[in-house]
């Protein structure tokens, strides 16, 4: 690795480490951290990977701070950072490893999402990469002989993967198009030793099938429903949001080269590199951009673990262009990477500690006063004033996952609806349940808790005690307020929550 491009990978390293510590836990992350310590084979929402190394890394670090725990994601993105280049700098040379590698590190969602937060993404692409990487010199030169032991090292990355996230199965597809379509590769269909990879990688499965299939299938029946496909019927307008979505998490310009570059490479490669990056590439994104079309609603991440390969092809791009045109890319360059970081810390101070807004407005506008994006930290002192009850009764599993990220393991998350993987926790302890609301500090109090005891009532709890309001302040600013109510099950109620309600 040069000098420079060594320079670049740890010094986004140590971005996104001081990124770890300003950002507070959103919404996903306090859901991933909230239910890693009671370990599954898998998970409602995704395979177990990035539950097991959330718990593993509480585990050593004895924390339950998103700060310690998002170490290890970073670590990953940086390994993966690194296989970026050296995959760039085999299939090409290292000047064009040097450029993939400067933009893979300020892509916004390669810098923040997969490179830093507790989600499924960041064990993703590095187990991908890493089984490209090993399998890399077979595959651009096919008369090359790997070691044994590499197909089955390839095996496990592939397994890391696809035990983190179901978008791994378009790797499968992609290397499978790949093969077919160059004669060269075609061997490979005839090799038991790639097939060793293969089934060693499907075993990455084998705890997701067996939790899913003693649990009717109920992740892979979520995950295809999120999209909402509804026929023949077109959704021209999510189409164009996830369009628009994928490229402001590449940047723009990233964008479209990564996809021109590959939709030349599947028609009229010029070497094996550029069809094997050009197929790995556009799969995933196309198939995310059709459903999109054709559902009601979709997000643009889906499709990023296409995106990841095509860092190859957006560096050996710019390395060509650089011979004519090198002032202007470093200057374009060095100016996103400059404007992110800012913007990077700048956003995760402003949901920390609303730093900008409270010094222009004197009350808060909508997006301080958002729970979800802010920590928690005048929650414990409600629990603490109602006993520290060990269960806890929410609307959702968002507002479980708040709760259960700030609490610790020590309290049972009991959502009213939609629980996701709160059902199928440990049974819930009976000393004791309070039921918690965040909300607008703006709206009447009275009338919040009128409601929200109507609520409980609906599905099944009575309403124990006097009521109780604690305000989630940055200095001057009310943020939002949480409501504690003490509750019990209503006679002849089995109560509605996660851990009671098996079935959702």
């Amino acid at each position: 690795m040069t000098k420079k491009a060594a320079f670049l990978l740890f010094s986004f390293t140590a971005l996104r480490l001081l990124l770890a510590f300003v950002w507070p836990a959103g919404i996903d992350e306090a859901y991933a951290i909230s239910i890693s310590p009671d370990w599954s084979l898998s998970y409602f929402d995704h395979p177990p990977g990035v539950f097991t190394i959330a718990g593993l890394a509480r585990l050593v670090s004895g924390s339950n701070s998103a700060s310690i725990l998002r170490i290890p994601f970073v670590l990953l993105g940086t390994a993966s950072a690194w296989l970026i280049y050296d995959i760039t700098r085999r299939a090409y040379d290292s000047s064009a490893a040097f450029w993939a590698l400067a933009w893979y590190s300020i892509a916004p969602f390669f810098l923040i999402s997969a490179g830093l937060f507790v989600v499924p993404d960041g064990p993703l692409n590095f187990g991908l990469l890493a089984t490209l990487w090993i399998l890399l010199p077979g595959i651009l030169e096919p008369k090359y002989k790997l070691e044994p032991f590499r197909y089955g090292a390839a095996g496990i990355f592939l397994a890391i993967s696809l035990a983190s996230k179901y978008q791994a199965v378009a790797f499968f597809a992609s290397i499978g198009i790949f093969t077919l379509l160059n004669k060269n590769n075609r061997a490979w269909l005839r090799s038991p030793a790639i097939f060793t990879t293969i089934i060693i990688g499907l075993a990455g499965l084998i705890p997701v099938l067996i939790w899913n299939g003693s649990h009717d299938w109920i992740s892979f029946g979520f995950q295809s429903g999120r999209a909402g496909t509804t026929g023949l019927q077109l959704f021209p307008l999510n189409f164009l949001t996830t369009l628009v979505g994928q490229m402001a998490y590449l940047l723009p310009g990233t964008w479209i080269v990564a996809m021109a570059c590959s939709l030349k490479g599947v028609s009229k490669a010029k070497s094996s590199a550029d069809s094997l990056f050009s197929w790995l590439t556009i799969v995933l994104p196309l198939a995310f951009l059709l459903i999109a079309l054709v559902s009601e609603r979709s997000l643009p991440h889906w499709s990023m673990g296409g995106f990841l390969f095509g860092f190859p092809l957006v560096g050996q791009w710019t390395s060509r262009q650089s011979k004519t045109h090198l002032s202007i890319i470093k200057k374009v360059w060095a100016s996103a990477a400059l404007l992110l970081s800012i913007a990077a810390i700048g956003v995760g101070l402003q949901f920390k500690d609303a730093i900008f807004t409270r010094a222009i407005f004197k009350e808060p506008p909508s997006i301080d006063r958002n729970w979800q994006l802010q920590d928690w930290g005048s929650l414990p002192k409600l629990w603490n004033d109602f006993g520290k009850p060990a269960n806890i009764v929410t609307r959702s599993w968002m507002v479980g996952a708040k709760a259960g990220y700030t609490l610790g393991p020590s309290a049972k998350i009991l959502p009213l609806n939609d629980p996701r993987h709160y059902q199928f926790m440990a049974a819930p302890n009976q000393s004791g349940y309070l039921a918690i609301e965040p909300i607008d500090p703006r709206i009447n109090e009275k009338e919040a808790i009128n409601a929200f005891s109507d609520l409980l009532v609906s599905n099944g709890w009575e309403p124990q005690g006097e009521p109780a309001i604690v305000e989630q302040r940055s200095q001057t600013y009310s943020r939002f307020k949480i409501i504690g109510i003490g509750v019990r099950r209503a006679a002849g109620s089995q109560g509605q929550g996660a851990a009671l309600n098996p079935n959702g």
